[in-house]
């Protein structure tokens, strides 16, 4: 839902279901989730606009090993962003905050992130190029751990649509956590070859 004017306001609600398996070297796991929520867009200028999300989610996961590490549980987030629109580009900059109530209190959590992004519509052959930022804190508020973490997280990636319906994506991904439980620290690098058709 887009506003009309600057000045404007436009609000909606929205929801879906995402689920994922993982294999790798002899560890697997599934997860779900099912969101919704609503989210606003308050336009300000004419190529300015404040937006809002507010999502709910419920998120599932295989069982884990023991009952203070299921990470299972509703989470509440909420959120603003800054979204400007530039020629060929466009930048947006927020805040955000969601607290994971999990079964197991080890993952019971309270995460604030400010995140930065970066979108170019046409870099070359009609493809586009986004860059991503975020640096989050995150309290593990019942860990018998007293755990905390600080996370980094940088991607990017490429976008191509070959007519109205299909699209192909080549992203990576960095992460960085470094925590204060020695077992918590780690680096991710992750690589991802997306293709994406439209069917309604």
């Amino acid at each position: 839902v887009e506003p009309g004017e600057p000045g404007g306001f436009a609000g909606a609600w929205e929801g879906d279901v995402d689920t994922a398996f993982l294999n790798n070297n002899g560890f697997g796991f599934y997860n779900a989730v099912v969101k919704g929520g609503w989210s606003g867009i308050w336009r300000l200028a004419e190529k300015g606009r404040l937006e809002f999300k507010v999502p709910v989610r419920y998120q599932l996961f295989a069982a884990a090993a023991s009952v203070d590490d299921n990470r299972s549980g509703p989470v509440a987030s909420v959120g603003a962003f800054w979204r400007q629109r530039f020629p060929g580009m466009i930048a947006t900059i927020g805040a955000n905050a969601d607290y994971l109530l999990a079964s197991g209190k080890n993952y019971v959590a309270l995460t604030a992130g400010i995140p930065v992004s970066l979108q170019f519509e046409n870099v070359f052959w009609k493809t586009g190029l986004s860059v991503s930022l975020e640096a989050q804190n995150i309290a593990f508020t019942e860990s018998s751990t007293d755990r905390s973490d600080q996370r980094l997280s940088a991607g990017i990636g490429l976008r191509r649509a070959w007519g109205r319906r299909l699209s192909t994506g080549l992203d990576y991904a960095f992460q960085r956590n470094s925590s204060t439980v020695d077992a918590a620290d780690y680096s991710k690098h992750v690589v991802t070859l997306s293709i994406a058709l439209e069917v309604l």
